[in-house]
C-alpha cells in the first residue's frame, strides 16, 4: 500500500511525456520503411524489373502490417492520454514499458518480411504486440480510476476497460496461436484490430 501510494507523490507533465511518446513512436513507424530495400535494375526490360519489385512482396506486407498496427497503438495512446487530467509516476513507468515494446517492432517487423511463412515470427511479432496492448490497457484502467476528467463518465469508462482488455490482447493472442494451424487466419486476425479499433471507445460529455 506505501509503496502504491508513493507513485502519486510524484507528478509529471502530461504534455511533456506525449511529446516524448509521440516522438518514440514516429521514429519507431519511420524505421519500418528502412528494411525496404529498392532494388537495382539490371535491364530496362520492364518484365525483369517488375520481378524483381514484387520479390519485396514479403518485407512489404511486413511494412504494412506493422505500419497499421504501430499507427492504431499511437492513435489509442493518444486517446489514453487525453483522458488523463494529470500523470504521476506510475503512468510514467507503464508508458515506458509501453514503449519498450513497440521499440522492438521494426525488428519484429524485419523478421516478419523475411519469414513470411514461418509461424515463429509470426508469434514472435504478434506476442509482442499482445504484451503492449497489455500495457496501455493497464495505463487506460489506472487513469480511469485514477486521474479521468471530469468530462468523461466514469462507470462507463470503466466498464469499457474491461472490454479493452478482453478485446485487443486476445485478438493478438489468438494471431499468436492460430498461425500454427493456419497462417492466413493469423494475418486477417492481425488486419481486423486496426479496424476495431479505428474510434475511440470514449466519448466526453459536453
Amino acid at each position: 500500500m506505501i509503496f502504491r501510494n508513493n507513485f502519486k507523490d510524484f507528478m509529471y507533465s502530461k504534455v511533456r511525456v506525449e511529446i516524448y511518446s509521440d516522438a518514440i513512436i514516429a521514429i519507431v513507424i519511420t524505421l519500418l520503411i528502412l528494411d525496404l530495400k529498392a532494388p537495382h535494375f539490371e535491364s530496362t526490360n520492364i518484365h525483369d524489373n517488375m520481378e524483381k519489385i514484387m520479390e519485396l512482396k514479403k518485407e512489404f506486407f511486413g511494412w504494412l502490417i506493422s505500419f497499421l498496427l504501430v499507427s492504431v497503438y499511437w492513435f489509442q495512446h493518444h486517446n489514453v492520454f487525453h483522458m488523463a487530467n494529470k500523470i504521476d509516476l506510475k503512468i510514467i513507468v507503464i508508458n515506458q514499458l509501453s514503449l519498450m515494446g513497440i521499440c522492438l517492432t521494426p525488428f519484429t517487423a524485419s523478421l516478419l518480411g523475411k519469414n513470411y511463412n514461418d509461424p515463429i515470427a509470426i508469434t514472435l511479432f504478434s506476442t509482442i504486440f499482445f504484451l503492449v496492448s497489455l500495457t496501455l490497457c493497464w495505463m487506460y484502467a489506472y487513469i480511469a480510476k485514477n486521474y479521468l476528467k471530469e468530462n468523461y463518465n466514469k462507470k462507463s469508462v470503466l466498464k469499457n476497460v474491461k472490454l479493452s482488455y478482453l478485446i485487443a490482447p486476445t485478438f493478438y493472442l489468438a494471431a499468436a496461436l492460430v498461425c500454427w494451424v493456419n497462417l492466413t487466419l493469423s494475418y486477417i486476425i492481425l488486419l481486423l484490430i486496426p479496424i476495431l479499433f479505428l474510434f475511440p471507445l470514449d466519448k466526453e460529455v459536453k
